[in-house]
Parts: C-alpha cells; structure tokens; sequence
C-alpha cells in the first residue's frame, strides 16, 4: 500500500519536474567523479614525469591510471554536457529553419540521440562483460572497469537528452505548453 503523501507526489509532480531533479542529481555526481578522474590523471602523469625524468625510477602503473582516468573523465564530461545541449554541434538547420520547425528538428534530434544511447548501452555490457574477466597489465584490475565508461555515461546522456526532449513541450515551471 502506498503512503499516501507518495500518491499525493505521483499526481501533483509533472514528468519534466521529476526527470529535472533526477537529472540534478545526476549531474552533481557526474561532476564529482569527472573532476576526481581528472584529478587523478593529472596526479598520476605528474608523478610519473617527476619518477621518469628526475628520479629516473619510471613508475609502472601510472600510464595506464592515467588513461583510465581519462577515459571516464571523457565520457562523464561529455553526458554533463548533453544537458541543455551545451554540447558542440553542427546547428546550420536550427539557425536557418523557422521556430516551428526548429523544434520539430530539436525533438527529431533527440529521439535519434535516445535511440543511439540505447545502442552505447547495450553494446557497452556486451563489451564490460566480455572484458571483465581481462585483466590490466599494470593496475590488475578487470578491464571492465574501463569500458563500464560506455555504458554508464550513455545511461545518464539518455536522461539529459529526454530532459531536452521534454523541455521543448513544458514551460519552466514544468507545466505543459
């Protein structure tokens, strides 16, 4: 049985309102772990300039944390940034078409995008499954965790994409236009 201040939250918040703090959410998380991956690669090349060039002790695993890094502060930085299509794009058919069949592109456009997302996420299992029982040379941990980049930031950029997806039918204050 459901509490009744829950069905209450069921009826009264609209779908844009519910995806926009999921995707809040979201973000902030994002963010944090692609600035302590970025972090991490800096520290880690860092120190491997420092051990390779000064101290002459090259350290064996601070290339590959350092590429590691990289790839997930690459793919989490690129889902933060498909919120509100913040992303770099090609926009000579948005900029010329009239406002009303510019939303009709924008929402084409996203559903194309969703519909990529889907792919990237189950290509992406398919391929951490198949790479999990590899394992780094260097750090020994399962390549899995590398390529679980993949599917993780396409889950979350299909959770932006929607969110631009409704923002062209809902006001700001997540009523319906």
């Amino acid at each position: 049985m459901l509490h009744t201040g829950f069905k209450r939250f069921l009826i009264e918040v609209s779908p844009m309102r519910f995806l926009t703090a999921v995707n809040d959410f979201l973000v902030r998380i994002a963010k944090f772990a692609a600035i302590t991956a970025f972090i991490v690669m800096v520290i880690s090349s860092s120190l491997q300039i420092i051990f390779r060039f000064v101290l002459n002790i090259p350290l064996p695993w601070s290339e590959e944390l350092s590429r590691f890094a990289f790839v997930w502060s690459t793919t989490l930085g690129i889902s933060i940034f498909m919120r509100g299509r913040k992303h770099s794009s090609v926009d000579i058919l948005e900029t010329i078409l009239p406002p009303k069949y510019k939303k009709v592109l924008l929402a084409l456009t996203d559903i194309l995008c969703e519909l990529f997302f889907i792919v990237m996420i189950i290509g992406g299992i398919r391929m951490v499954n198949v790479t999990m029982n590899q394992i780094s040379p260097a750090l020994s941990v399962p390549m899995g965790t590398m390529y679980l980049s993949i599917p993780l930031s396409a889950a979350i950029m299909m959770f932006m994409s929607a969110e631009n997806f409704l923002n062209l039918f809902y006001s700001k204050e997540g009523r319906r236009q």
